[in-house]
């Protein structure tokens, strides 16, 4: 496939220059600049009213959030208060410390044993659902009753649920511990059993299944708006309850330290040995719940979705040492601002509408008169320097054609002029020797160089037109113009004759201005200079690509007071130049 008769760039091509802003129509640049002044600040106001609206809504949303992590904590505060209430006021029933203070052998199978075990039962009945079992335990922890029978004789003594009750004489309510059985976990509120005498002699227990915790926890889910839900963490930042994803509870945010894993193995509350996927591996959700007492709102990766950017707030639970998050999707809560951004982007493509059609309307207005005024200075590149432009205002743009009426008419008589000129010394060195004639080829040449002038627009045409003329005309063996940079520092060469001239103009040569060379002297003193034999000139630069140079001439280019450049022209005769040639040139 031919892929440039396509307009493909062939491979090893370099790409096309990119068009500079400048050399657009003063219609785009007008359109260009409306869109800018219109633009950018309805731009910049619509970004900081966003921001303001977005910081605004993630500050309501945190607060509600906070409230809802308050409220959902609250009712797990409740739910410990209200069952330990219970479980301690059931302890007081003075059938259990009758049942306790009897003798081993007179507890079985009497009526007080009947008793106590209708008292479990009832109350492991009041809340069937989340209460796994009641039981009665001695001193020595021995489970002595219990309403699931198959408990009853099990030792408990090592459990904090006996020993911090016994030891401190208050009701208790213990961490998650976990079953004998996979998926088993329970929770269990404890009392002191006081007889008559107050003294202490046993223990009422009550197993509350641990999945109550998700029960509790799903009825605050979307309390602050759609998909918002909360999450229950113990100290370890174990989950004990999630809202959304269920599959998290008993998995930590964070891999644990060794050494606490096998701690809380030891007291029942991770298994052994850990499951494969124990941690969701979110480590700065896990420093943010460890500085939650301090910055409670915070932005968090969502532990069921990755992807999704959640605002949460933390709270710590009164009862417990655990922590309550609730979290909500920062795309729920920030859908107003995301309308609003939409709005925002229609009217500002409405308003650009609005402006370019107005920009083309001005650029139209204003155009027209440059329009007419370029189609004028065509005729008179043609040719015909009798052509002249209409003025139509007395603005800038009338002044300007009035102002090129003007130059029209100074270039016509100017080129009358020279045309003349040539016409009468042609006619009077028609029969001079061949010094004359040259000088008359040369005043041609000059006659071609102003009328150059006239029709090239294009500087680099120009000069280049300009430097041939001369090389040729004059019969040099170089020509070449040279113009100073904006600094001053350098006479860089702009256009020059022949393949030689070509060679330097692609490796941008360039002479110091005012220095060791004749076009760095002229540039740099202003001054004509002709080394009659570059030989002997100390300031000639000798040139690789002009070896036959056996004479220069360098003439600086000034308008005014301001140096432009200079004309340099070189020989491959000795001798080769004289006053006239420096005055013609």
């Amino acid at each position: 496939m031919n892929t440039e008769a396509r307009g493909a760039i062939p491979f090893g091509a370099k790409e096309p220059p990119k068009r500079p802003f400048t050399s657009y129509t003063l219609r785009t640049k007008l359109i260009v600049a409306f869109l800018i002044v219109a633009l950018i600040p309805l731009a910049l106001l619509s970004y900081l009213n966003y921001r303001a609206s977005r910081a605004a809504l993630t500050r309501a949303a945190s607060q509600a959030i906070f409230a809802a992590a308050s409220q959902t904590a609250a009712n797990f505060d409740n739910f410990f208060n209200s069952n330990l209430e219970a479980v301690n006021a059931e302890a007081q029933l003075p059938a259990l410390a009758e049942y306790l203070d009897l003798p081993a052998e007179q507890r079985l199978a009497g009526a007080k044993e009947a008793e106590v075990v209708a008292i479990l039962r009832t109350a492991s009945r009041k809340n069937s659902t989340n209460i796994s079992s009641y039981a009665l335990l001695d001193r020595q922890g021995q489970n002595v009753v219990d309403s699931f029978a198959p408990d009853i004789g099990s030792d408990e003594h090592n459990y904090d649920y006996f020993q911090v009750p016994l030891e401190s004489g208050e009701p208790y309510a213990s961490p998650v511990i976990l079953g004998e059985l996979p998926n088993q976990a329970y929770i269990y509120l404890s009392s002191p059993v006081r007889n008559a005498s107050g003294e202490i002699v046993g223990v009422l227990r009550a197993s509350y299944n641990a999945s109550v915790l998700q029960r509790l926890l799903i009825q605050s889910n979307g309390l602050v708006g759609p998909d918002s839900y909360g999450v229950l963490f113990d100290e370890n930042h174990i989950h004990l309850a999630h809202g959304t994803a269920p599959e998290k509870i008993s998995k930590a945010v964070a891999p644990l330290d060794p050494d606490r894993i096998a701690e809380l193995q030891a007291a029942q509350r991770l298994p052994y040995p850990l499951p494969a996927e124990f941690s969701t591996e979110l480590p700065n959700l896990d420093q943010k719940l460890a500085n939650a007492v301090n910055q409670p709102y915070f932005a968090t990766q969502d532990v069921a979705v990755a992807s999704r950017l959640d605002q949460a707030a933390v709270t710590t639970m009164k009862t417990q040492p655990w922590l309550v998050a609730f979290l909500q999707p920062q795309d729920v809560f920030l859908a107003p601002v995301r309308i609003q951004s939409r709005n925002e982007m229609l009217l500002v493509a409405l308003i650009a509408g609005v402006v370019v059609a107005a920009a083309i309307g001005v650029g139209r207005l204003l155009t027209s008169p440059i329009t007419r005024l370029t189609a004028v200075a065509e005729q008179i590149i043609a040719g015909d320097l009798t052509a002249q432009a209409r003025v139509e205002s007395g603005d800038e743009i009338g002044v300007l054609a009035s102002t090129f009426n003007s130059m029209t008419a100074q270039l016509r008589d100017l080129i009358t002029g020279l045309e003349r000129q040539v016409v009468e010394r042609t006619r009077q060195w028609q029969d001079a020797n061949y010094r004359l004639q040259r000088r008359a080829i040369q005043l041609e040449a000059i006659a071609l160089v102003g009328h150059a002038i006239t029709s090239i627009l294009n500087l680099d045409e120009l000069l280049l037109e300009v430097v041939n003329l001369i090389r040729t005309r004059f019969d040099f063996y170089h020509a070449g113009i040279f113009l100073v940079d904006e600094g001053r520092e350098w006479a860089v060469l702009r256009q020059a004759s022949g393949e030689a001239g070509q060679r330097m103009l692609a490796r941008k040569h360039r002479l110091a201005v005012g220095g060791q060379s004749i076009v760095g002297w002229v540039t740099g003193h202003r001054q004509p200079r002709v080394a009659l034999d570059v030989g002997a000139d100390a300031v000639h630069f000798k040139n690789p690509d002009l070896p036959h140079t056996r004479s220069e001439m360098a003439l600086p280019l000034i308008v005014g007071d301001r140096l432009l450049g200079a004309l340099d022209v070189q020989s491959m005769e000795e001798a080769a130049f004289d006053e006239e040639d420096v005055a013609i040139l």
